[in-house]
């Protein structure tokens, strides 16, 4: 008995199901890859922004505002996400506004001209002096019998500086870093590094006391640590420092007196702008300003990987740096009486002070001898507050003297420190497969 065949239609119908099947399979395939690859990304920058919030909280818990500085740099820097937004032009910016009238999606990504509630991307520096204790991961080559570095001893203390790295090989021109090995996040117009492949850089450098050694490294020591360069009888992430001295100094020149904002520089304090200048980039005509790290492209080496100072955060579009100050101006009375009829009050709370782009930021070592100096330096001859006094808050004040609105200075609570500071990450994946930013949030409160 001969079998019956299938027809020309039969087959089309058969080919046209197993098609649409084949195209649902391809569709959730591609879908589950996708949603793979995301998770898989998520999970990569989560790995780094948590590394890189352990790795701040640890130093910053073993601050100690009494004997340490904490320099804050403020800097934006227009640049683009991806090196598809280049053609575009659509510059990398964030909504930090607190109006609920933003713009349209295209007036926010397209433009010179940065837009009202919007920021370039952050790229702020913070520096400090830790008791943190901390091996050496760049021991001496040929480090004579005893040496600590070598042996592995965990030491202390330690300036540690955080801020977004240069990326390249580290070339070498009489102890300098040469210019045309490294590429810079930050320059006069547009980053030539897209703001996904900014990479954010712990510089550790270990600190010997040394009363005969000047305030602030200098060209070759800077060099040095930047690169984490171990010589044949020094470390590469060590320096001598005369840190006592540069404290007392400090001390000596009145400089918690003539701090403006009250934390920015005078532009005529150029000794205390060099001393600062010098810890974090080097003497003047050495190390360019901009430069905080070196990162060697494309892989880090193998005996540098555990050396966060080289690698510690890759993908990082945001790094910004906020404090929260007792004596912040805008929760004095006076402020709050000045804007009396705009209905605007004083606040219940501190505010939190972001640093303005451009400035550096510098609080001295928060010991009682600065605080009296405050105290002693700004005060007129009435008993009115002068200077950086008079924009501290009304805080502590005394009911009975102040009662007729006498602003009693001996009732002030003097503080040179922030109560507290806040660390804000943003992280893509180093592929840049996460449409969307990591944003992590560091808080330390300073005891």
């Amino acid at each position: 008995m001969r079998r019956r065949a299938f027809t020309l239609v039969e087959m089309m119908v058969s080919l046209a199901v197993l098609t649409l099947a084949l195209s649902v399979v391809g569709v959730v395939f591609s879908i589950t890859t996708r949603s793979a690859s995301q998770a898989a990304a998520y999970s990569e920058a989560l790995h780094w922004a948590r590394q890189a919030a352990e790795q701040l909280k640890a130093d910053l818990a073993q601050c100690d505002p009494a004997s340490s500085l904490l320099v804050l740099v403020g800097r934006t820097q227009r640049a683009w996400l991806t090196a598809d937004d280049v053609a575009a032009q659509r510059y990398l910016r964030v909504w930090t506004g607190t109006s609920e009238q933003k713009l349209s999606d295209g007036a926010e990504a397209v433009g010179f001209r940065t837009p009202d509630g919007y920021s370039e991307p952050r790229a702020d520096i913070l520096a400090f002096i830790t008791n943190r204790l901390m091996a050496s991961v760049a021991p001496p080559l040929d480090p004579p019998i005893g040496d600590p570095y070598a042996g592995g001893a965990r030491l202390a203390p330690a300036l540690v500086v955080y801020g977004h790295a240069a990326l390249g090989e580290a070339g070498w021109n009489g102890g300098f870093l040469w210019p045309q090995t490294v590429r810079h996040i930050q320059n006069n117009d547009m980053s030539r590094i897209p703001a996904a492949e900014w990479h954010l850089a712990r510089r550790a450098t270990i600190l010997r006391q040394d009363d005969a050694e000047p305030y602030y490294f200098n060209g070759d020591e800077l060099a040095r640590i930047v690169a984490c360069r171990a010589l044949e009888q020094l470390p590469g992430d060590a320096a001598t420092l005369n840190l006592a001295g540069l404290l007392a100094e400090l001390e000596q020149r009145y400089y918690a007196r003539y701090l403006d904002g009250p934390y920015a520089i005078y532009d005529e304090d150029r000794d205390l702008q060099t001393w600062v200048d010098g810890l974090l980039y080097g003497p003047a005509g050495g190390a360019q300003r901009r430069h905080v790290a070196t990162v060697i492209a494309p892989e880090v080496p193998v005996e540098l990987r555990s050396n966060l100072g080289v690698h510690l955060l890759p993908g990082c579009t945001w790094f910004q740096v906020e404090f929260l100050m007792p004596e912040d101006p805008r929760n004095s009375a006076e402020y709050s009486a000045m804007l009396t009829g705009s209905g605007v009050r004083r606040a219940d709370v501190s505010l939190w002070t972001p640093v303005e782009d451009g400035q550096t930021y510098v609080f001295i070592p928060d010991t009682r001898e600065n605080r009296e100096q405050i105290v002693r330096g700004n005060i007129a001859a009435g008993g009115q507050p002068l200077g950086r006094l008079a924009q501290f808050s009304r805080i502590d004040q005394n009911d009975e003297r102040d009662r007729d609105g006498v602003d009693v200075v001996a009732s002030r609570r003097i503080r040179l420190w922030p109560w507290a500071i806040r660390v804000t990450f943003h992280v893509y994946d180093p592929r840049g497969r996460l449409k969307e930013p990591i944003i992590r949030t560091v808080v330390h409160r300073f005891e």
